[in-house]
């Protein structure tokens, strides 16, 4: 029975598209599009050069940190694609 109920619980998940908790929100890839978009519409300034990951997947918290070094400039990404931080230095 206990099985049955985890087999229905993990159908229910994948029938309403929810994903995993272990899985990334954002890719890599989306985050430093992202970012690099936000700098060159704020500061006039791209190039994205690193977006390292963060382990968070929650909403107003940073997944991906992004930086840029042409003018050095930092912006963080949620996992459902959110500026949560950003900062030309």
């Amino acid at each position: 029975m206990k099985r049955l109920s985890l087999i229905c619980v993990a159908s229910a998940f994948v029938a309403l598209g929810v994903a995993a908790p272990s899985a990334l929100a954002v890719s890599q890839s989306e985050a430093g599009a992202i970012s690099n978009t936000y700098a060159v519409n704020h500061w006039g300034v791209g190039d994205v050069e690193h977006c390292a990951y963060s382990g968070k997947i929650e909403t107003g918290k940073a997944e991906w940190y992004c930086y840029g070094y042409f003018e050095m400039w930092r912006v963080n990404v949620g996992p459902n694609g959110e500026i949560t931080y950003a900062a030309l230095t």
